[in-house]
């Protein structure tokens, strides 16, 4: 086949793909899935060297990305039917998923980390438990507070370092649906799950006492027309920037909605899908969605960056991100988001490959390789680098990535590296972040597998 028909035969699946999603008539939609199907195996059945080729040939930069795709959904197909002793193979065809995701330049673009550290001293202020069955929830809700949750105990902490107030839980069989509880700046604070699936928000005063609940179904109510709507437990909530008010959300499997929630009871359900982030601290709410299909807009809530998974099938660990002209399937794909203030994006990969891996365990105590990937906000690929993003840099003109030698390296939107870093107990042993603030020089270290809270 030659390579024009092989882009054109790209470009047709493509656009059948999106006209068939965005169908809502069933009886419209049928033949376009019949024929996209079709499509897709005429595409499946192309050679994948000639798909290379073909990805390699081409200039125009979005069939170049259609092209992309298609080459790496041959390579993920051919990964499958290969047994698990033959490993060369498989890494031939992840290298292969690698190029045409990174425009054949992932090794030319590496990020080097070339500087030695400069080792800082850093001083324990608060030791925080640990959980055997969960990690940590640390939040940043507003400008001069920071909060840890495990499921029966809630620490809220002032900028300064000072331990504001606790929280305990009276929970019977329940675990807090994985975001455990949320402080207001004042101390007072919220939570859910007292009993397993119990549906309802439950408030608490600054000593602890129970002082009402509001059901789920009451903060955003069940549609009418969609009796098998997602049902009322509350997926998570936090505080507002402005200290006065929680963000619910409300519904599994991606959620009712999202509703804002004063003290006193009133609320009211957020209609922009945006709003969530325009109301959170800035940068510290997470991507959102269902496990499969999360998003996450721009600092200036312009655009939105999407992470699309399989949920199950040959896909799986393969998820695809798009955001404005950036498209790209990226193997291992883990969390993401945008550098501060720009289109440009960052995604974070982990790989367990090589690694004793335990679904189940606590994240730290995990053995992986990761990495984080750049693309420009042209959808060029801009470079990677072997850390973690761990913090955005004190001026918000960069970020801050962590590696398994507990480095810390500033990098700018050029993705040049400015500073390395490496966080020093008093006894001399060499600190591992959690989690950094550093315009307000405080961090949360995993020490002999408890988190402190340290100053520098």
């Amino acid at each position: 086949m030659a390579a024009q028909s092989v882009a054109d035969l790209v470009a047709r699946y493509e656009d059948l793909q999106k006209r068939a999603r965005s169908e809502k008539n069933f009886e419209k939609a049928r033949p376009l899935w019949d024929e996209l199907y079709a499509t897709d195996q005429k595409v499946c059945g192309t050679p994948l060297p000639e798909l290379h080729d073909a990805w390699a040939t081409e200039v125009d930069h979005r069939k170049k990305t259609q092209l992309a795709d298609a080459v790496a959904r041959a390579a993920i197909m051919q990964i499958n039917t290969i047994e698990e002793s033959y490993k060369e193979k498989q890494q031939e065809l992840l290298d292969l998923i690698v190029e045409v995701a990174t425009d054949g330049q992932f090794q030319q673009k590496q990020i080097k980390i070339d500087k030695e550290p400069q080792q800082v001293a850093i001083q324990p202020i608060h030791t925080i438990e640990s959980d055997a069955e969960h990690d940590w929830v640390i939040r940043r809700p507003t400008a001069d507070r920071i909060e840890v949750w495990l499921p029966r105990h809630g620490w809220l902490f002032d900028t300064k370092g000072a331990l504001v107030n606790e929280a305990r839980p009276p929970r019977r069989d329940g675990d807090g649906r994985a975001w455990f509880g949320a402080f207001l700046p004042d101390s007072r604070w919220v939570t859910t799950d007292l009993f397993a699936d119990d549906k309802v928000l439950s408030f608490f005063s600054r000593d602890g006492k129970w002082l009402k609940e509001l059901p789920g179904d009451g903060l955003v109510p069940q549609q009418k027309n969609n009796p098998s709507w997602s049902p009322p437990t509350i997926g998570w909530c936090r505080s507002v920037r402005t200290g006065d008010a929680f963000v619910a959300s409300v519904g599994q499997d991606g959620g009712r909605g999202v509703a804002l929630v004063t003290w006193n009871g009133k609320h009211r359900v957020l209609r922009e899908w945006n709003e969530p982030w325009k109301l959170c601290f800035p940068r510290d709410l997470e991507p959102k969605g269902l496990y499969v299909s999360l998003y996450v807009p721009s600092d200036d809530a312009k655009i939105r960056m999407t992470r699309e998974e399989a949920g199950h099938g040959p896909f799986v660990g393969y998820p695809v991100y798009e955001a404005g002209a950036v498209s790209a399937r990226i193997p291992n794909g883990d969390t993401f988001g945008f550098w501060p203030g720009s289109h440009n994006v960052f995604i974070v990969t982990e790989d367990n490959s090589t690694s004793t891996y335990d679904a189940f365990a606590p994240a730290r105590r995990r053995s992986s390789i990761r990495r984080t990937w750049f693309y420009n906000d042209d959808g060029s690929f801009a470079g990677w680098i072997d850390a973690a993003r761990i913090a955005d840099t004190d001026a918000l003109d960069g970020m801050i990535f962590v590696d398994r030698k507990q480095r810390l390296t500033s990098v700018g939107k050029d993705c040049a590296v400015r500073d390395v870093l490496q966080f020093i107990w008093p006894s001399g042993e060499i600190a591992q972040p959690e989690r950094i603030f550093p315009d307000v020089r405080l961090g949360l270290f995993v020490r002999n597998e408890h988190l402190e809270l340290a100053h520098w």
